[in-house]
């Protein structure tokens, strides 16, 4: 009798530390932060989807060169689908295959964009990896916090 009343307080023990954890108000941790990234004295700053949520510093002379991979499949592509005007002016996509040889149809590659600033401020980029003119939602995306210094 006493080994049930032992393991009944055992098991109100756990669940009472289990539940205390769930309402002390400390949250998840998310992951590691993405570091500042910023190319000082370069012409460009080339990031790729390796650097999603990555706050980006450029300079008025700086490009900013985004490089996102693609499938071979061609059922899907990126887009660039939030960029406030006034900071970056975009040019692109362009594809680049990752194979000589090969049409863009079959092959995976890289979808480029270049950004150049407009002037100095702050913008977020946001791009999403769907089937053209889709209603459903993106299968991937990437965004960035980009500052023209």
């Amino acid at each position: 009798m006493n080994e049930m009343l032992s393991a009944r307080h055992g098991v109100w023990a756990v669940l009472l530390v289990v539940l205390t954890g769930c309402v002390s108000g400390d949250k998840l941790k998310p992951g590691a932060a993405q570091p500042l990234v910023k190319a000082a004295g370069q012409r460009s700053l080339t990031v790729t989807e390796v650097q999603t949520g990555a706050d980006i510093e450029l300079g008025l002379e700086q490009e900013l060169v985004v490089r996102l991979a693609t499938s071979g499949k061609g059922d899907r592509e990126w887009s660039l689908v939030d960029l406030a005007p006034g900071v970056l002016t975009a040019s692109g996509p362009r594809f680049q295959r990752d194979l000589a040889g090969t049409t863009s149809d079959d092959a995976s590659g890289q979808s480029i964009w270049r950004m150049r600033p407009s002037s100095a401020g702050s913008v977020n980029l946001r791009f999403e990896y769907r089937r053209p003119r889709s209603t459903q939602p993106a299968s991937a995306f990437v965004t960035y916090a980009v500052t023209v210094r």
